[in-house]
């Protein structure tokens, strides 16, 4: 059977989070050009401690978590999830993969607001599949338009036809 390696022990499962955490950190101080020595400012402890933690995250604390992603105006979200992989083969799924999706999703602030999103997209969807429909229909009955015009030309042309004939 094969196995990631955070499945060898519940403090490597807790590392690969942390390390994850702290890879969105990071990311987030390079997108925003947010040096280490800021950071450790915001947070009021060394820039030495800073890089540490970044270095070797294995001891970040839920709570020093939360304090990071507040001094960078962050918000942090911890999620315990089902991906039917209970031998953790894939290991775990990373932030990165939640964060796509909910900004997929419009970035819902709550379940309501994922529920109005997901009302619209099936709005959205039902009017445009309405939409296709009715676009198909007047398709098909310009069809016939066209064909019953053929026809009509057609026994008009018939119909003159015949009065010519008879006029004669």
């Amino acid at each position: 059977m094969i196995h990631h390696w955070t499945n060898n022990s519940s403090k490597d499962f807790a590392f690969a989070v942390a390390m994850d955490f702290i890879e969105d950190i990071e990311s987030f101080m390079e997108e925003n050009k947010i040096s280490k020595r800021e950071l450790s400012q915001r947070l009021g402890v060394s820039e030495g401690l800073v890089r540490q933690v970044i270095n070797d995250p294995g001891n970040l604390t839920l709570l020093s978590m939360v304090e990071w992603a507040r001094a960078l105006n962050l918000k942090v979200a911890f999620v315990a999830y089902n991906d039917e992989d209970s031998s953790n083969a894939d290991g775990p799924i990373f932030a990165y993969v939640f964060r796509k999706c909910w900004e997929a999703l419009g970035k819902p602030a709550d379940y309501v607001s994922y529920k109005q999103t997901t009302l619209k997209e099936f709005m959205n969807e039902t009017f445009n599949k309405k939409f296709i429909r009715a676009v198909k229909l007047e398709y098909a009955l310009a069809k016939i338009a066209g064909q019953l015009y053929k026809v009509k030309m057609n026994i008009l042309n018939k119909i003159n036809y015949l009065k010519k004939k008879l006029m004669v």
